[in-house]
């Protein structure tokens, strides 16, 4: 078993982890380092023979002093201004992004890889550039001309432009608010499809209605567990948490889910034990497993990218944008992402001991407050029926992808009756807010054909 300190090694590692992970300093920063580390090589390559035998290939590798210099000191001077331009169209990029898409859609555009490869290659590049030049007619070799050094440089140079070019057309396809949908459905989609592996995977073959009631009342001592600093629960190591569970035979009733804000008093987890835990190192070894974070991102909740839809839908909406075609599509990939969560059979999370454990198997270890399918439901639809109840054009579309959901409903499944009461909610909503009378067939006739999707049982 895991110790208290191997514990919090890891969860200190996983955070480090996730902070480069997002950073948008991190990947350009490798890149520098690796150009002046590949500098050093090439330039001590050149000076064990490899610039002679360049040299002998001719024009244009057999160059001068001179023009070595003025050709590398005009690379260095390219990069590090397109440097400067890329970050400049990054920024505006990232204004327009916050003014058309959503300002909580900036840092997707900040952890874009293209983007970071582009600075890192120019400011990589310009690294490598500058510590040949520094070599070119050194005194400790007069007339010296690193040429292999010069020819990497300049085929550096070359990939560099051509990569431009792609990160030019990646940034403008990225502000284009449909493929910005389209990519946060993916990740959506990608994300409930892992939480479903994921919750089959723990959940030991155990039932919902078994883990629903397996923290135990009253013959169990309960202790709170909070956080100390405020914030949005960004990670949780459930894995450590499972580690610790098992080794002081503790169940714990977790009372965030990623995503989550928790305050610096308000209580994160329960610890259920036969005795009161009174020993501080436990409780700070739970609470070392939470990562808290000063926003919400979606390093390890995937449901953030469903806020993100839902809110580009209610931004489209809006008298001032009045972009109805987006939220349309928004409304789509929604529904479409609400059925997959019933096709992979999302369930909520808990971590039950398997056979092989130590612990006597099929107690659940960890409750979670992950949601499951039918949860999702009740998530989506009520936000999407406060926004979209007042155009019929969105709230007959809305209720199309109720039908759409509903045919993925299993039969017996709390998702159909959570479904059922949500098309009637809307039906009624969007009645009242109907411009025109003639509009009240069409939503009757969505919304029967959505209630006749549902499973009979």
């Amino acid at each position: 078993m895991a110790s208290r300190g191997d514990v919090q090694r890891s969860t200190w590692i996983v955070r480090a982890l996730h902070r480069l992970n997002v950073s948008f300093w991190f990947l350009p920063g490798c890149l520098i380092t690796f150009g002046c580390v590949l500098a050093i090589v090439s330039v001590w390559l050149d000076h064990a023979g490899a610039s002679d035998a360049v040299a002998s290939l001719g024009p244009p590798f057999s160059i001068g002093v001179e023009t070595a210099r003025q050709l590398l000191s005009t690379l260095a001077g390219a990069t590090v201004t397109v440097v400067s331009l890329v970050f400049s169209l990054t920024v505006v990029a990232l204004t327009v992004a916050a003014g058309n898409l959503g300002p909580r859609l900036v840092d997707r555009y900040m952890r874009n890889r293209v983007t970071q490869v582009t600075m890192g290659l120019f400011s990589g590049t310009f690294a490598f550039t500058i510590m040949v030049l520094s070599d070119v007619g050194s005194s400790s070799a007069e007339g010296n001309v690193p040429r292999l050094s010069i020819t990497m440089a300049l085929v550096f140079a070359l990939s560099c432009v051509g990569w431009l070019t792609y990160a030019f057309h990646n940034l403008a396809r990225s502000l284009q608010i449909d493929q910005a949908s389209a990519e946060l459905a993916s990740s959506l989609d990608a994300g409930l499809s892992e939480m479903a592996k994921q919750a089959r995977a723990v959940c030991g073959g155990t039932t919902a209605a078994e883990r629903a009631h397996a923290v135990p009342d009253g013959r169990i001592v309960s202790t709170d567990v909070s956080i100390g600093t405020g914030g949005y629960v960004e990670v949780i190591q459930y894995m450590s948490l499972l580690d610790l569970a098992r080794r002081e035979d503790l169940r714990i009733e977790m009372m965030v889910a990623p995503g989550d804000y928790a305050g610096p008093r308000d209580i994160a987890m329960r610890l259920h034990a036969n005795t009161s835990v009174t020993e501080t190192a436990v409780i700070r070894a739970a609470a070392r497993c939470l990562i808290i974070n000063a926003t919400r991102t979606d390093t390890d909740d995937p449901l953030f990218n469903l806020h993100l839809l839902v809110e580009v839908a209610a931004r489209a909406l809006s008298p001032g944008v009045n972009d109805v075609y987006t939220a349309l599509t928004c409304i789509d990939h929604l529904t479409g992402s609400l059925r997959l969560a019933f096709d992979v059979g999302l369930e909520p999370m808990a971590f039950v001991d398997s056979e092989d454990s130590q612990a006597a198997a099929g107690i659940v270890r960890i409750q979670t407050c992950s949601p499951g399918a039918d949860g999702l439901v009740a998530l989506v639809l009520p936000n999407l029926r406060r926004i979209a109840c007042d155009n019929t054009t969105a709230a007959l579309r809305v209720l199309a992808g109720c039908g759409r959901i509903a045919r993925a409903v299993p039969s017996g499944h709390a998702g159909a009756i959570v479904l059922h009461r949500e098309i009637d909610a809307f039906e009624a909503q969007a009645a009242e807010f109907a411009r025109s009378e003639a509009d009240l067939p069409a939503l009757a006739a969505a919304a029967q054909a959505a209630r006749d999707a549902l499973p009979t049982k």
